[in-house]
């Protein structure tokens, strides 16, 4: 029997996770392709559609305006009776027809991401899931997925320095891509990193990559993590500060 997973692409905003993403495909280090990914999401929802045809799974308007409504976001001003009324889903393709400025487009994409999730999480399937991994309840989405049988493979990847990630989300602005805070991007650098070394005792597999280098084709993984022990590749001349400090060291003291 195929084992499930669920294949987790983790790090602070600015990374590079989608863009680790793309590179493992076309190395193809993957042959599954199902992916919970915000931005994905939104990106076609404001073009044709966000297509789940292919996916192991049976999902209604109703299903989902429930998974929202229980996983509310306050403050965003949308409201389940506008979304009711706007989002469409035929054929396995669903369609967003309301208005497709950034606030609306992603907070309908993040209730995608949560009820999709969700239901991926109910089946056999392996699927791939992006979080910046800066809040604690990604720790328990996790370990959830273990609970139910999957088999948990975290690739995380981070920078030296939050300012770096800062520029990226700065361009990446300037190329269409959504708006996030200075202060929010450096809070959230930290709080992936500080949930890192707990992610450790419920992954089964944990690669870890430095993408502090502009650039760059491809991407530094420079360790991995297979039940709890730690082990660096064979090209790996320095340990990023980052990894000394929020795994190595907590290492330590336990």
């Amino acid at each position: 029997m195929t084992k499930k997973r669920f294949r987790v692409f983790a790090g602070p905003n600015g990374s590079g996770k989608s863009s680790l993403y793309d590179f493992l495909v076309k190395q193809k280090y993957f042959t599954e392709r199902l992916d919970v990914n915000a931005d994905k999401i939104a990106k076609d929802l404001r073009l044709k559609g966000f297509n789940i045809k292919d996916w192991p799974i049976s999902c209604s308007i109703d299903e989902f305006l429930v998974s929202a409504a229980r996983n509310t976001r306050p403050g965003n001003g949308i409201t389940m009776d506008y979304i009711q009324k706007k989002l469409g889903l035929e054929k396995g393709l669903f369609t967003w027809n309301g208005k497709k400025d950034y606030k609306t487009i992603n907070t309908v994409a993040a209730y995608l991401v949560d009820y999709l999730t969700a239901k991926m999480l109910e089946t056999d399937g392996t699927f791939f899931y992006e979080t910046v991994f800066s809040h604690r309840s990604k720790l328990q989405l996790l370990q959830d997925a273990k609970n139910k049988g999957f088999k948990i493979y975290l690739y995380f990847v981070s920078t030296k320095d939050p300012t770096i990630n800062w520029e990226r989300v700065k361009s990446r602005v300037k190329q269409g891509g959504h708006k996030v805070p200075k202060e929010k991007v450096v809070s959230r650098y930290y709080h992936s990193l500080e949930n890192l070394y707990p992610a450790l005792k419920i992954a089964d597999r944990v690669y870890f990559f430095d993408n502090s280098e502009s650039g760059k084709t491809s991407y530094l993984n420079f360790a991995e993590c297979r039940e709890g022990k730690i082990s660096f590749t064979e090209e790996v001349v320095e340990v990023p500060e980052w990894f000394s400090k929020y795994v190595i060291e907590k290492i330590k003291v336990v």
